[in-house]
């Protein structure tokens, strides 16, 4: 689960928040390919690998404003941490106007080098405290050298670790080729659900179907024509799709979405009832992607209907640089609901997603997301969002850090200055900075030798100006 999930539950007390959060997790092409084989290989394989701490530039935080109006606001953020090379922890926080108290957290554990468990836990809406709540264990198989995800077990807390069901895949020649879903009734696994994968031509068919009583019937199928089930197992082992799921992208998430035509099984034949397609957009005399449109269409039994199309916008860096949804709310024009504008850094690191949303006056902006990397670039004034009259605290450097890192920060006034360091259930491990200076720029190191690895926060206090920064301890 991602760590988001608590932050939607404070976006939808925004306007517009709550609409945007629907589209992201109920469009039902979106919600089943999230939930098919391909998205759950992808989870095994690559969600906690795709910040490895050797790689040149891992995510430690990423921050959710709002827009009051008037200006942004801190809703949450979400901090990642690192073991071994592999991530370990996402935390969720929320912010309560005065700091920032956990919401949620997933724990991830590795058996020689795979993902072997991850644990969600929620915090208790009374005591503040972390309970479990899902648990997930991954089974794996070896051929040829390589290792094949075979099982995943499902688990609830319940006064106790109760098993909820199960996953079992089988492969043919080293490729997945089907999987049976279970669940329990009395400790006993009971078939709910299976798939086929089946190909020909370079199409890839997935079959589902249900049990009833003793017998297993179609229910629908996804054909993706081009696709061999190599070529589409290496297309989804190749997505940063559990990075944007993280970050909060709808736009982001579905770019990576392949082409699909979805039929459902009907008295005994197989009907068109939604698909997926794209189109492409080159500059005039080169083949560089100026726009691509992916488009969401339903079957109305005579002809394909738009339901939905996100267009996006590449600069020349063939970076994306925004991106609007469009909705069929009445038919047959397609209406723009939704614009995310992108902002990468030197590095080519996405360091910042600006989501606006129409209420029926017009586009307004209503969140943000900064995005901060080991080896982002500090943002200017203008943009950093904890930049105020010549106020700032900057990003520490380095980041992440052992033992000790550079904070640098500005005041624009002389005056009583503030800056202490505390850990993630908001206990003070040090005071940097408590007394008066002169207006100006300053360096402090912050030694955290003898304090655990972990995720740490250093807050400034100078006037009315209060920032907080997020701080990574690796030993």
């Amino acid at each position: 689960m991602s760590a988001l999930l608590i932050l939607a539950l404070v976006m939808v007390l925004q306007p517009g928040v709550a609409q945007t959060n629907q589209i992201k997790t109920n469009h039902p092409m979106l919600s089943q390919q999230k939930d098919n084989i391909w998205s759950k290989l992808n989870r095994a394989y690559l969600q906690p690998k795709f910040q490895k701490a050797g790689q040149l530039s891992v995510l430690n935080e990423a921050e959710i404003y709002s827009w009051s109006g008037e200006g942004w606001f801190t809703n949450g953020k979400v901090n990642y941490q690192y073991q071994d090379g592999n991530l370990a922890q996402v935390i969720g926080s929320v912010f309560n106007g005065e700091g920032y108290t956990i919401g949620d957290r997933t724990t991830y554990s590795y058996l020689d080098g795979y993902l072997a468990q991850e644990i969600y836990e929620e915090a208790d809406m009374e005591t503040n405290e972390l309970q479990n709540v899902e648990r997930i264990g991954y089974a794996y198989t070896d051929f040829n050298g390589t290792k094949h995800l075979t099982g995943m077990l499902y688990s609830d807390w319940i006064s106790g670790w109760i098993v909820s069901g199960k996953d079992d895949f089988t492969y043919t020649d080293g490729i997945i080729s089907g999987g049976i879903y279970y669940t329990t009734d009395n400790f006993n696994f009971i078939e709910e659900e299976k798939f086929t994968i089946t190909s020909s031509n370079d199409t890839t068919v997935i079959t589902y179907f249900v049990k009833s009583e003793n017998e297993w019937l179609p229910t629908e199928r996804e054909i993706y024509a081009g696709f061999s089930p190599q070529q589409l197992f290496n297309y989804y082992m190749n997505l940063d799709h559990s990075l944007y799921d993280m970050i909060f992208s709808y736009p982001l998430i579905v770019l990576e979405l392949p082409d699909v035509l979805i039929q459902e099984h009907m008295d005994s034949t197989w009907e068109n009832t939604e698909r997926i397609s794209s189109n492409k957009f080159y500059e005039l005399g080169n083949d560089m992607l100026t726009k691509l449109h992916k488009n969401f269409e339903y079957w109305n039994e005579v002809e394909w209907v738009a339901e939905e199309r996100v267009e996006y916008y590449f600069n020349t860096d063939s970076r994306i640089d925004s991106a609007l949804v469009k909705f069929n709310f009445e038919p047959p024009a397609l209406q723009t609901y939704m614009k995310e504008s992108f902002l990468h850094d030197s590095f080519g690191n996405l360091v910042t997603i600006v989501t606006q949303v129409d209420s029926g006056e017009g586009l307004h902006e209503y969140m943000k997301t900064e995005l901060r990397w080991s080896n982002s670039e500090p943002t200017s004034n203008d943009e950093d969002p904890l930049a105020t009259k010549g106020f700032k605290l900057a990003p520490a450097f380095p980041n992440p850090f052992n033992p000790a890192t550079n904070i640098q920060y500005t005041i624009e006034q002389a005056g009583e200055v503030s800056i202490k360091v505390y850990d993630l259930l908001g206990r003070e491990v040090a005071e940097l900075i408590d007394g008066r200076q002169a207006a100006g720029s300053y360096t402090i190191k912050f030694n955290a030798e003898g304090l655990s690895s972990g995720i740490y926060y250093g807050r400034m206090s100078a006037g009315n100006f209060t920032a907080t920064r997020s701080i990574s301890l690796v030993k």
